[in-house]
């Protein structure tokens, strides 16, 4: 009686074609140079296959002694949902240690339960005033497009970027976890001691950069346009 195949972990022909190509390029970093259609594999993955193929004549997973995995039954999705629930903005590794589960069982069930991960964005901090501002100007550039066919070509876009001295808000970790996007973001307040780098666009040329010690409001923009 021969054992039952099991497939877990990447596609039986992802398997297949790294050890045929494998055995072509000899050289684990050439097939992932030369892989195309799926993502590649990362290096141990095709040598781990090619020894499994050339050990056992298969590339297929041998079967697992013991009892079925139950980490992501019913009750531990439960118990993860609540943990998320009530505090969406927690950490995987947070979620998992409450829950008494691996890692990976976590994330599972994380997926099981449709729960994506956005990461927060950082957005300038704008006082109450800004907004029906902001909203003006865009009404007054649509009227003016409206009137002048040629006005896009006048238009100048701009960018700036703060080279903080002090410390800034590191969103690299932080995650919301919902079945929507929440737009979870976090206002980030000008501060002093920073380098401002200033560069724009327009239709016949391109200028800066322009370093300044201070914040672009309109007056410093205005004079950067003047000159």
């Amino acid at each position: 009686m021969t054992a039952k195949q099991v497939i877990t972990g990447r596609a039986i022909s992802d398997r297949i074609k790294a050890v045929k190509d494998f055995y072509t390029d000899q050289d684990a970093n050439l097939v992932i140079e030369n892989w195309t259609g799926s993502p590649p594999p990362c290096r141990q993955f095709i040598l781990d296959t090619v020894d499994k193929f050339e050990s056992t004549g298969s590339v297929y997973d041998l079967p697992r002694s013991g009892r079925t995995k139950t980490a992501t039954n019913d009750e531990n999705v439960e118990k993860v949902k609540k943990i998320l629930k009530k505090s969406p903005t927690s950490p995987i590794r947070e979620v998992s240690a409450k829950a008494a589960l691996s890692l990976s069982s976590t994330e599972r069930i994380k997926l099981r339960l449709g729960l994506k991960s956005y990461r927060m964005q950082r957005r300038h901090a704008l006082l109450p005033t800004d907004l029906p501002t902001r909203k003006a100007a865009c009404e007054a550039l649509l009227l003016q497009q409206q009137n002048n066919k040629q006005f896009k070509r006048r238009l100048i876009f701009t960018d700036e970027c703060s080279f903080q001295l002090g410390g800034t808000v590191n969103t690299y970790n932080c995650y919301y976890h919902s079945l929507e996007n929440p737009h979870y973001t976090a206002d980030v307040p000008h501060k002093q001691g920073s380098l401002m780098v200033f560069c724009g666009v327009c239709a016949e040329c391109v200028f800066g950069p322009y370093f300044i010690h201070d914040n672009v409001d309109q007056n410093v923009y205005q004079s950067i346009i003047d000159d």
